[in-house]
């Protein structure tokens, strides 16, 4: 009898507790096999260091062209959230405390319109550099059913208890700058991470726990490529932007790595009593989103979902012992996700396979590619003028940002938030042995691109562009 083969002699990476978090974020993978680290060095890695080495000069026009952030006038706030990721942030439950807050605008509210929050209170505990300020705010805004737009009614600051509507003039653009501000936190460190590192988990386990033969292990290993040693140096490495040492040039956050943290926190533990914020628990389904990026990923989410709901169909049974120890593992790690005696009822397998390939490539993807499509000065990290006090406050254009903090920002786009794919969606090779199996990679292919020629709305990236997997 043959003895099953593991890729690493199931000697191979587990997760844990994080180390810079253990109660707060996802669990963490800091073991992971040389030959790992090494690809993703010689793929990504160098990259890094040609970028630091010859971007800087780009980065140094980009600053000295405009040296601070541009005051958004509603229209282009409202499109700033509504067509890019930051429409994640629409939530159409409005709290208590919020409710209280807005009374007077929602008494108002237009019945064929939907109003929503984007909280940002994830900066509450930001804590910024000498000379710099941080605000966490909530905006009222609202989408009439006949139109593709957002309208925005009202801005709060908690820190200064102030409420500033559209006609407060220079309060109103400082509020604003400092809600894109939180909405640029939020994305980049609470919710983005979101599409990386729960994911660390299945990626370990998978690897370790199930033979290289397992159909489950040949569906989801080509979506795993870089991405343990990638997520680890953004969490651990101490030149990660995350960790924020000034030293070097690339750590445009406006603050040390401890306040940085609790924005990962609020995404994955959550804050309490917030529907905006919700802990985290696994879910075969995307969370909704209320726009039309919704619809661009659901397109491609429905595109995985059958492609695996064939390939589970055509699991031989001698593969479920497997299937069902690999999966109680990952649930001991990650909550909600179904364990070995739930894994194969109904479509739970086929969803959690097709929600695990749908966000290390499509989802993930998309959210830097469409984030790096805003100019950067639209998108504060730092602000240099502190929030409006009263309605009747001033400032400065010019004084909200320094020469440095643009150019900071501006190189860390390039390394960290900007895509640049290494292998492609489109590319995949499954290794399938049958030819049943081989046919339904085939369709699937067909269908990705039949998704991509048809798009419903806005194509948030070109197909061709889509990596296989977390690669930056």
């Amino acid at each position: 009898m043959n003895q099953p083969k593991y890729l690493y002699d199931r000697k191979g990476p587990w997760p844990q507790p994080s180390p810079s978090h253990p109660f707060g974020e996802a669990p963490a993978v800091v073991h992971i096999p040389k030959d790992e680290q090494r690809t993703w060095f010689w793929n990504i890695g160098f990259r890094y260091i040609r970028n630091i080495l010859f971007y800087w000069p780009k980065a140094v026009w980009k600053a000295w062209q405009n040296p601070t952030w541009e005051i958004l006038d509603d229209d282009v706030f409202c499109d700033q959230i509504y067509t890019t990721p930051l429409a994640k942030f629409l939530n159409p439950t409005i709290d208590p405390d919020l409710q209280e807050i807005f009374e007077a605008q929602l008494a108002e509210k237009d019945r064929d319109s939907t109003y929503f929050v984007a909280d940002f209170r994830c900066m509450q505990n930001v804590v910024p550099f000498k000379g710099m300020y941080v605000a966490s705010t909530a905006v009222l805004m609202s989408k009439h059913k006949d139109e593709s737009k957002l309208k925005i009614h009202a801005i709060y600051i908690f820190e200064t208890k102030l409420l500033l509507l559209p006609t407060d003039g220079q309060a109103w653009d400082l509020a604003k700058n400092f809600a894109m501000m939180g909405a640029t936190y939020r994305i980049l460190l609470s919710t983005h991470p979101i599409l990386h590192f729960p994911f660390d988990t299945v990626n370990a386990i998978t690897k370790t726990a199930l033979p290289v033969d397992n159909t489950v292990f040949k569906l989801l290993y080509p979506h795993f490529q870089f991405t343990l040693t990638l997520n680890d140096s953004v969490l651990e490495s101490k030149s990660s932007p995350v960790y924020n040492d000034q030293k070097y040039p690339f750590t445009g956050f406006c603050g040390p790595q401890d306040g940085l943290l609790t924005l990962l926190e609020s995404g994955y533990a959550g804050i309490e009593g917030n529907s905006s914020y919700p802990k985290f628990k696994w879910d075969i389904y995307p969370t909704e989103v209320f726009s039309d990026y919704n619809v661009y990923l659901m397109e491609y989410y429905q595109a995985f979902k059958r492609f695996t709901d064939g390939v589970v169909k055509n699991i031989p049974s001698d593969e479920i012992q497997d299937i069902k120890i690999w999966a109680d593992y990952i649930s001991d790690w990650l909550p909600g996700f179904p364990n070995g005696e739930k894994i194969m009822e109904g479509d739970l397998l086929s969803g959690c396979l097709a929600k695990i390939m749908w966000d290390l490539s499509v989802a993930h993807a998309t959210d830097h590619h469409s984030y790096g499509t805003i100019p950067i000065n639209r998108l504060p990290l730092r602000m240099r003028v502190p929030p409006p006090s009263s309605k009747k406050d001033t400032f400065n254009v010019k004084d909200q940002a320094k020469f440095i903090d643009v150019f900071k920002y501006a190189l860390e786009w390039k390394l960290f938030f900007n895509d640049h794919t290494v292998t492609k969606l489109i590319d995949v090779d499954y290794k399938f042995q049958t030819p049943e199996l081989q046919k339904l990679q085939t369709n699937f292919l067909q269908d990705l691109e039949l998704v991509d020629l048809h798009m419903p709305v806005k194509k948030y990236m070109d197909l061709n562009e889509i990596s296989i997997s977390i690669q930056f």
